[in-house]
């Protein structure tokens, strides 16, 4: 490989990989920023943003300090998978779809399973769930550069 065609890859593959990485990186701070301060400018405006993609129901969200997470216990697993699938250095998948899909039914069964048994809820099960969905789209995304 020439000089120059190092040189190509490394700006074409840096900037598509490395962005998304740090805004996920960011993004996942964002949501355990404002628990310390809740009822501020900070902790509505985030609260508004991430209740688009959330329930945001205290009881099915992780607690500290008597304050609830912005997000539910599997939102908080995807916002850490995020970054946990950008920065770990995963071994390359053949087929980065049928990941994406497992970790979907994954997630799906996981649903189902609460919503049929109401005492179910187990929010460590729940939040690794989220992760690994988070961490297949990323290696689909990895491996569809």
């Amino acid at each position: 490989m020439t000089k120059s065609s190092k040189t190509a890859l490394y700006t074409s593959w840096v900037p598509a990989f490395h962005l998304p990485a740090m805004g996920s990186v960011i993004l996942s701070g964002f949501v355990f920023l404002p628990l310390t301060h809740p009822g501020g400018l900070a902790y509505d405006l985030l609260y508004d943003v991430l209740g688009a993609f959330c329930h945001q129901l205290a009881e099915r969200s992780y607690h500290l300090e008597g304050h609830s997470f912005l997000v539910c216990w599997r939102c908080t697993g995807i916002y850490l998978g995020l970054p946990l699938g950008f920065l770990v250095p995963w071994p390359s998948v053949a087929r980065p779809v049928v990941w994406v899909i497992g970790a979907a039914g994954i997630v799906g069964l996981d649903w189902l399973l609460d919503l049929l048994v109401p005492a179910y809820g187990y929010p460590p099960f729940t939040s690794l769930t989220g992760a690994a969905l988070a961490i297949a789209i990323v290696l689909f995304y990895r491996e569809n550069l």
